[in-house]
């Protein structure tokens, strides 16, 4: 996740660092690449902002949000044939119907046939109606 000042001369970011690589090496890693230079002489004129934005951070207390499961792809095999409307009656998924038929690559009126493998996806945060 990237902040970046409105003239464009200061960035804030946030990322995990995996791959066994030091906190150190990763910020090198970062100002390596392409187009990226130091804002350490601009720094004072952004440490206010940067000091605000990391003292905004908080535990995470919210119960409904310490509760939300990572969303999942199952596949599902079709026991007849049946519309994606249909299929998300019978087998409801925590995305909107046109998303389902998205990432199934057809339109939520489409019939699908007897046999098809159609994805599903759990868990994440629920439905919007």
């Amino acid at each position: 996740m990237l902040g970046v000042s409105p003239k464009q001369d200061a960035i804030v970011g946030l990322a995990t660092v995996g791959g066994g690589i030091s906190p150190d090496q990763a910020l090198q890693q970062f100002f390596a690449q392409q187009g990226v230079r130091s804002v350490a002489a601009q720094l004072p004129q952004h440490d206010p902002a940067f000091r605000a934005t990391f003292a905004s951070f908080r535990e995470l207390t919210d119960p409904a949000l310490l509760a939300v499961q990572p969303a999942r792809i199952e596949l599902v095999t079709l026991d007849q044939a049946m519309t994606l409307a249909q299929f998300q009656s019978r087998s409801p998924s925590t995305i909107p119907l046109e998303e389902l038929a998205l990432i199934n690559g057809v339109k939520p009126a489409d019939t699908l046939p007897a046999g098809r493998l159609v994805k599903r996806v759990t868990g994440g945060p629920p439905a919007s109606p």
